[in-house]
């Protein structure tokens, strides 16, 4: 397996525990509200934030072929990922917590995504 393929699944897993960790949250918070007031909202912001974060990983799982310097460079993002999800899980408030995700590891990832997308495959 290629070492973007390692990285993109790599990155996904964290990714998916970030997803899984932030839709138990939502549950959690709208306990006793309906649906369309607390619920809905939170899982509509949580799948949006997931997207940003998988679109690296199917960026990197989904395309053929990179460049001998885009491959290496392919594992910063579960470099990356790491971090955000550890400190997500370690955080003691929201904010401790999301700002990091928002400021930092969003752009990251918007960022990279465009930069594998748009660089030619190698020709052979």
């Amino acid at each position: 397996m290629k070492l973007a393929k390692i990285s993109g699944l790599t990155g996904a897993a964290f990714s998916l525990c970030f997803f899984v960790h932030s839709v138990f949250h939502s549950f959690r918070i709208s306990k006793g509200f309906a649906f369309f007031d607390s619920l809905f909202p939170e899982l509509i912001g949580t799948f949006n934030s997931s997207i940003i974060f998988f679109m690296p990983a199917a960026v990197l799982l989904f395309r053929s072929a990179f460049s001998p310097v885009l491959e290496k460079a392919s594992t910063v993002y579960p470099i990356v990922m790491a971090p955000t999800v550890l400190n997500v899980f370690l955080a003691d408030d929201p904010l401790a917590a999301g700002l990091p995700a928002v400021l930092l590891t969003m752009p990251f990832c918007i960022i990279f995504s465009i930069i594998y997308l748009c660089f030619p495959a190698p020709k052979n």
